[in-house]
């Protein structure tokens, strides 16, 4: 497992943009890749159908309507905040480990957002879907860990442990961050910009 790793982020105009895509974290397997995406949330989480959109609210009121199947018209007429963008910067996130890192297929890079410390998870579903999942840390359980477990057992081999062990050196060697330096520089040019 491979944190902070921040990936060059081709600049597009003139305008202040990220410099690079941070990745909270990479698992690499022997069987594919997992971009990690984690949240930290003090509300009640709800990811929805195929993992398509992800919602959230302070209400228990809100998320017992909707596990009862009484809630009333959609999410958003229904009060609850949209937290969808996790699921675009976490695909971004794939796409830009895939450029940095061919050893893996495309089709082998899997996007996986976590939410931590919140009041409550509810999805529909608790596998991969086209290569996303949601899911959560809660109460001593880490059930992500179940679900790309169990994404790795259908998969075969794509390479050894070596060559894993050897991936993972060099992507920390060129792409980590480990005495934060170029988060702090990521934070200077954005301030720089910003004043232009």
């Amino acid at each position: 497992m491979i944190p902070n790793i921040y990936l060059p982020h081709e600049q597009q105009s003139r305008k202040a943009e990220k410099l690079w895509s941070q990745i909270d974290c990479v698992l690499l397997t022997r069987q594919a890749a997992f971009v990690i995406e984690a949240k930290r949330r003090r509300k009640r989480v709800v990811a929805p159908g195929q993992f398509n959109e992800i919602w959230s609210t302070s209400s228990g009121e809100l998320i017992q309507a909707y596990t009862d199947g009484n809630m009333k018209g959609s999410f958003k007429d229904a009060g609850f905040d949209d937290e969808s963008f996790a699921l675009k910067q976490n695909s971004k996130h794939a796409v830009a480990f895939d450029d940095a890192c061919p050893t893996y297929p495309f089709e082998r890079i899997y996007e996986q957002v976590v939410y931590v410390g919140t009041d409550s998870f509810t999805a529909d579903c608790h596998k991969f879907v086209d290569n996303v999942n949601v899911s959560w840390i809660g109460r001593g359980t880490a059930k992500f860990v179940d679900i790309i477990e169990n994404e790795c057992r259908k998969l075969d081999n794509i390479a050894s442990q070596n060559d894993i062990d050897t991936l993972g050196e060099s992507l920390v060697k060129t792409y980590g961050d480990l005495n934060q330096k170029r988060g702090q520089l990521h934070a200077e040019r954005l301030r720089n910009l910003n004043r232009q």
